[in-house]
């Protein structure tokens, strides 16, 4: 899973953050988990390898519905339109057509 090209992801300092689209407008609050979760899939993590880069970050202490969280904010994500599979639904912005991979269309 890869985030989509058109959108944005600002962290707060208080470590929440939030997801903006580019293409919809449309946009959605995450909390420090969540963001915690984008950065790690904006890096390349497969979404099997989030559950234990978690526990990584808590000292290995997570309750057992952990996974199945994980699992269900990636859905939230996928269904959201948020995120796509690699090399398949990522939406390119506008302009990439003539080689821009810029938001903004080429002059």
């Amino acid at each position: 899973m890869k985030p989509k090209l058109t959108v944005m992801f600002r962290e707060e300092p208080d470590r929440t953050g939030f997801l903006f689209d580019m293409d919809s407008g449309a946009s959605v609050v995450l909390n420090r988990t969540g963001c915690f979760l984008w950065k790690l899939l904006e890096a390349g993590t497969p979404p099997g390898e989030l559950p234990g880069k978690l526990a990584e970050a808590c000292g290995g202490a997570l309750p057992p519905s952990a996974a199945a969280e994980t699992e269900a904010f990636l859905n939230s994500l996928r269904l959201g339109g948020w995120i796509g599979e690699q090399g398949g639904t990522v939406t390119a912005p506008p302009g990439a057509a003539a080689g821009n991979t810029s938001p903004f269309p080429a002059k």
